[in-house]
This record gives structure tokens, C-alpha cells and sequence, in this order.
């Protein structure tokens, strides 16, 4: 089993809330005798005798949801979208800790026409709290192909600090994967967000996927209303202004890493790790693939895979 902190918190970087939430809002609810005062008196208009009208109902609180329902509802926002899914299953326990006031004064609240980021919403809301979260990568089962993916949850902090890690090159480590370039640039979807505020602001997605992770870049333009306008800005909206781009792959090396079997060493496939240190050898920042001819390893189910984006209709 590998663990890592906050590492998968990187993979929702880059990706927009395109939804609504909400918890404990301050709800006032329709009055049912408004329009009855025709004098402005205080009585209903043409009443015999004069019936005094009844005040409107009270605000109200809504609904509100506990901070770990909050966590995994922005996962799976980020993984029900088309090549988005990457495998993730998060903690089902609840925290105990509702969002928002019990008074409906400060709501918490989480809108796509604010612009919001999944990555920043998730490590705004665990600071907030605040929480902890730890990924573990583990074979599912003893005869399985799959490798599990998982997100734990826990107050006040979770794991420890490891020691006994050792990741050095001629030892253990082939080659270091030495990235051609950032992921900052990468984008195989555009948000257009145009005229309006609310729910009512204009917005149109495009999208050209060519099956590596989703990755949105969102651009903003007040003087686009139609769906026309604004899928055409959309076009021109790509990262770099370019209609097209190709962004460098990774090269990849491979590491032993020991099977469920006791006594075997075998390469494992889907782990991407980070490892620091110092000493006579090359330990500095490394990071590596491990990949298996023998054990293929999907951390995906062959469904998810070539999903087309529905259409995104303007609130």
C-alpha cells in the first residue's frame, strides 16, 4: 500500500464547480396574504368587519450538511464529469460538524457563477474546519487487477510522518522522469462565462477531449449574452490562444515494488510519487511511474471511458 497526503488534492486543481451549494441559508418564505392590505392600514381591503392582516411567516434556516458531505459532494462533482473519474472513493462517515450558521446569517455556499475551483474548495473547507485527509493506494483484493484508490477522513490529523522510505538512484530508482513542462497551460475544455450575475449570468462549455484528465480553463467576457457568441469565444479561448496544442508527456521509470505475494518483488502499475532527501547518491526531488506487463492495472472501469461532455444549456 502506498499513502499519500493531500496529493489527489492536485488532480482537482483546474477543475470548476459547475453546480450549486449551499447550506444554511437564510430562507424567507412567500407571504400568502401580501397584496391584501390595499390602504397600507394593516386590514384586508373590503373586509366586513375589518379582518386585520395576519403578518408574514418568519425567515427560516435551511437544510444544512455536514462537512465531509460537502468534501465528498465536490468529488464527485469532479468525477461524475466526462474523463474526470479517476478512480477516487471517499470516506462515508459524517464529521458531526454542519456548514453554515444555525442561524442562517452566514451560509455556506459554493456557486459556479463565483468561479469556484474544486482544488481551492477543497483545501478552503478542511482549513476551515478544519479536518484531515489522507490517500491510500492498495491492491483491492488478493486476485483482483484493480488498484484501490481512497481518500480517508479524520479530525484532527491523520498518519504519520515516514521514516523508513528510501528512494535513491542506481539502487532502486532506473532513470528520473524529468517532466518536459508544466500542467499549467493544459486545458481540453473551455468555460465561457458571459453577461448576467447569479444564476441568471450566461455560460457556455467546449470541449475538445482527446482522453487525458479533464482539465477546464474559464474565461470571463460581460459583452457575450447568446450561446453562439459565447461557444465561438470559447474557441478562441484555449490556453496560449491557440486552436490547438499538444502538451509534453512525461517519460516514465520503474521501481520494484512488492506484491501481495509474500517474498516476490514485481513492478506495479498507476503510482506517481515524490521522494526528497539528500546524501552521496542522486535521492533529490524524483518522481516516477511503475508500470506491469504482468498485472495490468485499471483504476478506471472501461465504461467511464470515451464519455462525451451533454451540452451545458445558460441558467
Amino acid at each position: 500500500m502506498i499513502n499519500g497526503r493531500r496529493e489527489t488534492g492536485r488532480r482537482a486543481h483546474g477543475i470548476p464547480f459547475e453546480d450549486h451549494l449551499i447550506s444554511g441559508e437564510l430562507i424567507t418564505p412567500p407571504d400568502p396574504n401580501a397584496g391584501l392590505d390595499k390602504n397600507h392600514d394593516g386590514y384586508t381591503e373590503f373586509s366586513k368587519p375589518k379582518q386585520q392582516v395576519p403578518p408574514p411567516p418568519p425567515p427560516y434556516t435551511g437544510p444544512r450538511i455536514d462537512a465531509y458531505l460537502a468534501f465528498r459532494a465536490i468529488w464527485n462533482h469532479i468525477q461524475t464529469r466526462p474523463y474526470g473519474n479517476v478512480g477516487i472513493i471517499v470516506d462515508t462517515h459524517d464529521l458531526g460538524e454542519l456548514l453554515g450558521a444555525a442561524d442562517g446569517t452566514d451560509p455556506w455556499e459554493l456557486a459556479w457563477w463565483d468561479r469556484p475551483d474544486c482544488g481551492d474548495a477543497l483545501g478552503t473547507l478542511t482549513k476551515s474546519i478544519p479536518f484531515d485527509w489522507v490517500e491510500n493506494h492498495s491492491w483491492s483484493d488478493q486476485g483482483s487487477n484493480y488498484v484501490e484508490h481512497r481518500i480517508r477522513l479524520g479530525r484532527p490529523r491523520l498518519g504519520r510522518r515516514r521514516y523508513d522510505l528510501r528512494f535513491c538512484d542506481a539502487e532502486n530508482i532506473v532513470a528520473q522522469a524529468k517532466p518536459d513542462g508544466l500542467g499549467d497551460d493544459f486545458a481540453n475544455e473551455v468555460q465561457v462565462l458571459g453577461k448576467g450575475e447569479g444564476r441568471a449570468m450566461a455560460r457556455a462549455q467546449v470541449y475538445r477531449y482527446d482522453g487525458r484528465l479533464r482539465r477546464v480553463a474559464t474565461v470571463a467576457d460581460k459583452t457575450l449574452a447568446s450561446d453562439a457568441a459565447l461557444r465561438t469565444r470559447g474557441e478562441q479561448g484555449w490556453p496560449g490562444g491557440r486552436s490547438s496544442f499538444r502538451f509534453p508527456r512525461s517519460r516514465s521509470s520503474t521501481i520494484p515494488t512488492r506484491r501481495s505475494t509474500p517474498g516476490g518483488w514485481a513492478t506495479t502499475s498507476g503510482f506517481r510519487s515524490t521522494c526528497r532527501g539528500s546524501g552521496t547518491s542522486t535521492c533529490g526531488t524524483a518522481s516516477w511511474v511503475t508500470r506491469s506487463p504482468r498485472r495490468p492495472v485499471h483504476s478506471q472501469p472501461e465504461a467511464q471511458r470515451g464519455l462525451r461532455l451533454p451540452t451545458v444549456p445558460a441558467p
